[in-house]
């Protein structure tokens, strides 16, 4: 991912989709890194990811905090822009609970569900390819499968 300073950065907190890992490698030389990646709780639920299921004291405490459904308790923890809710800024919302540092080759690795953000400051990396944010960014998905259940490949005899 190559970050441009005029870009429109996503800086407030998210999760990323499905039911994996993210993960990224920074690949700035070692004098360009700055910042990195924070993650995040939510203040008014106290989440640290987006939930996979709730026990029923939990959705009974949501539910009285307003989170009457599921899609309520993603809406407030998904992006959502300052012309969509009036406000000017989103951090109230948020307690930044930890900065992972850029370091040049560190892979950081977190569960997609996490809170997360870029963590920048203004003037932290430039508008060219020479001096932006370079990162390499995947996902990894865990899977139930067994490796037996999978159709064998035929072996070839050599003749």
């Amino acid at each position: 991912t190559v970050l441009r300073r005029n870009a429109q950065i996503r800086n407030q907190p998210h999760f990323d989709g499905g039911d994996g890992f993210a993960l990224l490698v920074y690949l700035n030389p070692e004098e360009q890194c700055r910042g990195g990646t924070a993650l995040y709780r939510h203040v008014d639920t106290g989440l640290h990811a987006k939930p996979n299921g709730f026990t029923s004291e939990k959705i009974k405490e949501l539910q009285a905090k307003g989170y009457k459904t599921e899609s309520e308790l993603y809406r407030a923890l998904t992006w959502v822009s300052a012309s969509n809710t009036g406000k000017e800024d989103w951090e109230p919302e948020w307690t930044l609970e930890r900065v992972i540092e850029m370091r040049f080759n560190r892979l950081v690795c977190y569960h997609s569900s996490t809170l997360h953000s870029i963590f920048l400051r203004p003037g932290d990396f430039g508008d060219t390819l020479d001096t932006t944010r370079l990162t390499m960014n995947m996902f990894l998905t865990v899977s139930d499968h067994n490796p037996e259940d999978s159709p064998q490949v035929p072996q070839i005899a050599a003749g």
